[in-house]
């Protein structure tokens, strides 16, 4: 349909060079638009600062508004939507959208331009990709199809495919259709179903619409694959019509394997039910087939379908670069799946979480934030303390990459009040390996009951090591970010509670204090501090040898951290080249993870600006410390006033 025909112009221009750049938005919701220009800033490789993603979109424009341009806002719902996103000055805007009613646009009927309908030529041309002729003799046919359908030239495409399916002539398949009647009570149901519909074309050929929709639907039912086929389309009724990944669609039923789901989808393909994209792998629905399946097929129960995106989003599986593209089916289907799931369970809880982590990782900070106060929201309802734990860690990270520590101090100590009073003293292993060999003898003797009882207590020994790891991993987590802020805000005492805290818990559930990147990370700037430079140094070293370990890209954050303290310890030791170094790398990636006017990014400009201060280049020394200063401004006020 449209998007389809938006393609095929942007990728003709693309290649003429008609313009000096030329951009593809999804612009269903604010969320991706705002993913779509931060990608622009990516593709150009331009600084700009995150946690504001309004203040970035204005840049972006700014920087592009005497660029000649070509922007396609594909599948806009209206014109409120996509104002903020406009280009300013030069350029095109090429819009698609499902909604044809001019209010929605704010511009009077006079200002579109109506498409010719369907000639015979048309109608014609398009027979022949189906392999069926329209003669002369068939002016009965040719009228129904002008006058009924040619106002929805892919009503007219499925007309061709049905007969093609069906083994009618086009001539025999109008008999048909006018003789088989919809029901008066289903006819006025789905008649005010799709009345509704955004398309005016809906609303004018309904009539033509429902009948061939029916039809197609009724020969799906008489076999077994049809009706998997059903079951299949239904599902996709309550996502996003567009880009629909097949790879998603082979993992929701294990009984099908890819085979047999290539099978089911070109079947209705055949129908002209649904557009396969083989070439990128996705699936395209339209919009008005959902409507309709919703109606006819509804799905009683989503869980299944929203587990499996949320597993299919799962970052740890995938590359970085698969990452990008996964992200934003997550978060596109995600969306459209949470406004049709109305209940408020765990599986909504899941779901927020998983479109909160992965605006987080697009660096869309306001929308995460949102998305996890509503999982947090959802979590206190059901009264789920780890859940609560989880939103409030996950709030308070969002606040620190925004910069704004005192919210994120009260969200950590929040988070770390509920895992403590949700855990206790939950954490032994010792039972689990006493109880269970005592159990083996008594299966030995055949001792039935005390083989019973021995079993629950490693069963329940066994459920408290598990609460114990987790309990570890949760505390840790939250004392780590913690203990960031601390240094940051210069509460030293506080952070050192923090370290022994987690030294403690390791203690109790490891049985010894295991050592981690971050703890490696966390020794050195204790050593730092006591001016003890050969350990700390030993220390970061290592803790950068262990992030640069990691798959490539994830640990970004903490590479920044840790080469900062390397160029601050080669700074306090007076080796400045060495310094240097450090710091620049550091704020590299800084820059890239946080944004220009961000405290972390801030920090490092200082330090680096003094580092070349002592090595006697003023003019970068003089550009750091300037953008050092503006960053600083550009935080909380008051709360950098010894920076400042």
């Amino acid at each position: 349909g449209k998007s389809q025909l938006a393609i095929q112009l942007f990728r003709t221009l693309e290649d003429t060079k008609a313009y000096e750049h030329v951009f593809w938005l999804q612009a269903q919701t604010p969320e991706l638009l705002r993913e779509g220009y931060l990608k622009i800033a990516q593709r150009f490789g331009w600084q700009i600062d995150k946690k504001d993603t309004q203040k970035a979109i204005e840049e972006i424009r700014g920087l592009l508004r005497d660029k000649h341009c070509l922007w396609v806002f594909d599948d806009a719902p209206n014109g409120e939507t996509i104002a903020e996103f406009i280009p300013r000055k030069r350029g095109h805007v090429l819009l698609t959208s499902r909604n044809s009613n001019p209010s929605a646009w704010n511009v009077e009927r006079q200002a579109y331009h109506a498409l010719d309908k369907f000639a015979e030529t048309d109608i014609s041309a398009l027979a022949k990709c189906f392999g069926l002729v329209l003669r002369p003799v068939d002016s009965e046919t040719m009228k129904y199809l002008l006058e009924d359908l040619s106002g929805y030239p892919l009503i007219v495409a499925q007309f061709f495919s049905l007969c093609q399916v069906e083994g009618f002539t086009p001539a025999a398949f109008v008999k048909e259709l006018r003789r088989s009647q919809l029901g008066a009570e289903e006819k006025a149901s789905l008649h005010e179903l799709i009345s509704n519909a955004p398309q005016e074309q809906c609303v004018l050929y309904k009539e033509s619409i429902l009948q061939l929709l029916q039809t197609s639907l009724q020969a799906l039912e008489k076999t077994i694959e049809g009706k998997q086929a059903l079951s299949l389309l239904s599902r996709v009724a309550y996502l996003s019509p567009e880009e629909i990944p097949i790879a998603w669609i082979e993992q929701w039923d294990k009984k099908l394997n890819n085979r047999k789901v290539r099978k089911i989808l070109a079947q209705l393909e055949r129908y002209s039910l649904i557009q396969w994209d083989r070439g990128s792998g996705q699936l395209y629905v339209h919009a008005v087939m959902q409507h309709v399946m919703r109606h006819l097929y509804p799905q009683q129960d989503l869980k299944d379908l929203i587990n499996s995106l949320v597993k299919y989003g799962d970052p740890c599986k995938k590359d970085a670069r698969e990452n990008q593209a996964t992200r934003a089916v997550v978060l596109q289907h995600g969306q459209r799946l949470l406004s049709h799931y109305k209940a408020c369970d765990y599986t909504a809880y899941n779901l927020t979480q998983t479109l909160g982590e992965v605006c987080e990782t697009l660096g869309l900070y306001n929308d995460s934030q949102r998305w996890y106060e509503k999982s947090l929201q959802i979590a206190r309802t059901h009264q789920r303390p780890q859940c609560i734990g989880y939103s409030l860690h996950q709030l308070g990270s969002v606040y620190a990459y925004k910069g704004e520590l005192e919210e994120a101090q009260k969200y950590f100590e929040q988070a770390r009040d509920v895992f403590q009073a949700a855990y206790k003293e939950k954490y032994t292993r010792e039972e689990a390996v006493v109880s269970h060999p005592l159990g083996d003898v008594h299966v030995l003797r055949g001792e039935r009951e005390g083989t019973q009882a021995y079993m629950n207590r490693v069963q329940n020994a066994l459920k408290a090591a598990s609460e114990a790891q987790q309990y570890a991993r949760d505390m840790t987590a939250v004392l780590y970010n913690l203990w960031e802020v601390y240094c940051l805000k210069e509460e030293f005492e506080k952070a050192q509670k923090c370290m022994s805290e987690v030294k403690a818990i390791k203690k109790k559930v490891h049985g010894r204090e295991r050592c981690t990147a971050t703890d490696l990370h966390i020794s050195g700037k204790e050593h730092l501090q006591k001016r003890e430079f050969e350990e700390a140094q030993k220390h970061f070293e290592a803790a950068l040898d262990a992030f640069k370990a990691v798959k490539k890209g994830e640990y970004s954050r903490e590479l920044a951290i840790t080469l900062h303290s390397l160029g601050e310890l080669h700074f306090e030791k007076g080796e400045h080249k060495k310094a240097q170094a450090r710091l620049e790398a550091a704020l590299s990636i800084k820059q890239k993870v946080y944004g220009e006017n961000h405290h972390q990014v801030a920090v490092t400009s200082c330090l680096l600006g003094g580092v070349y201060l002592r090595n006697g280049d003023l003019e970068k020394a003089q550009a750091h410390l300037e953008a050092a200063l503006d960053a600083f401004k550009a935080v909380k006020k008051g709360e950098y006033s010894r920076e400042l």
